[in-house]
């Protein structure tokens, strides 16, 4: 069993809830929305495919962040495209993979309900994105029948898995109103889904993501610091001390949590870390702000992220979050 891969996003951290996530991406998706930012997944080319894996090869790709997964109940979200799609293989990876994994999706729910009784045992928490609930304006933004969205929605609620389910009602220039959006949410809420969150959408596909590489490069440094200090072994630890550009890791930052896993668990595969002196990434607020997301959406909640972790990750956060309220006036 193989599937297509469009991109896999390492180091997503408090995107997917608490924790640091790797974001796997499938190729192929039932709708066809106007403002797509991954409009690559709707691709014949092959040459488009980034990966073409088992689930036992994706798991190779991915377990690099093992231990970072394990110290801040993180892990796995799958997105696309759109990952129900692919159920079979989503359940065989989690057959494979670390049971201290967590297992996101983010997903339209649009798709028949064999797909979602199938993800439902595995999956921790589902993001929905559901546009709107509005018949037409879900069609005329989409190209796709709001039907098969409604009947998973409720299925989910009937599981009991309404708790476990972030349903994301987006602004969309030029195709919804803010009375529709309103509207959703109520609807929704009648339903059983009370944790929703509002994002307001970008036109331009080309706007990118503010990385803040060095703030994530410092955070997975404090992680394999405390990891080796754990296992009574600070001489794997070695700091980077690197000062240029930085997208938040590199091939020596790699190595050398590589060698550390190796060190404690050379099959990669047995729950060996006691995470349970980590500290959890808190959901503290440290401030409000308008922020370029990881999707390309401008969205309006808090900046949660953990801060707790040493003194200089509390130093640096403060130096990030002032910047991200000077860029906010900027929107």
């Amino acid at each position: 069993m193989k599937a297509p891969i469009l991109q896999i996003s390492r180091h997503r951290i408090n995107t997917d809830g608490d924790g640091i996530f790797t974001l796997v991406g499938f190729m192929g998706c039932p709708l066809s929305c106007a403002y797509c930012i991954n409009d690559l997944c709707h691709s014949n080319d092959p040459a488009d495919i980034q990966y073409n894996v088992t689930p036992e090869e994706l798991f190779d790709l991915v377990k690099i962040d093992n231990l970072y997964f394990q110290a801040t109940n993180g892990g796995i979200t799958f997105g696309g495209g759109e990952p129900g799609l692919y159920s079979e293989f989503i359940e065989e990876f989690t057959k494979i993979m670390s049971p201290a994994w967590k297992i996101n999706l983010e997903t339209s729910l649009n798709y028949p309900q064999e797909h979602l009784r199938r993800l439902m045992p595995v999956i921790n928490h589902f993001y929905v994105d559901i546009k709107t609930l509005d018949k037409d304006m879900y069609r005329q933004y989409t190209g796709g029948n709001i039907q098969p969205v409604l009947e998973n929605l409720e299925l989910l609620k009937a599981e009991g898995l309404a708790e476990k389910t972030t349903v994301r009602t987006p602004h969309i220039p030029e195709y919804t109103t803010f009375k529709a959006d309103k509207e959703s949410q109520e609807k929704l809420k009648e339903m059983g889904f009370n944790d929703l969150e509002t994002l307001w959408y970008v036109k331009d596909k080309n706007v990118k993501e503010d990385k803040n590489g060095k703030l994530i490069c410092d955070l997975l440094k404090a992680y394999r610091s405390m990891i080796s200090k754990q296992e009574n072994k600070p001489s794997w630890f070695k700091p980077c001390s690197y000062n240029g550009p930085c997208c938040g890791t590199c091939s020596l930052c790699d190595k050398e949590i590589t060698s550390i896993q190796m060190n404690i668990d050379p099959t990669y595969r047995q729950m060996v870390v006691d995470a349970k002196d980590f500290p959890k990434p808190s959901k503290k607020l440290a401030t409000e702000y308008r922020k370029i997301g990881t999707m390309g959406v401008l969205r309006n909640t808090p900046f949660l992220f953990p801060l707790k972790i040493e003194e200089f990750m509390e130093q640096r956060i403060e130096c990030f979050v002032k910047e991200l309220n000077d860029k906010a006036n900027t929107y």
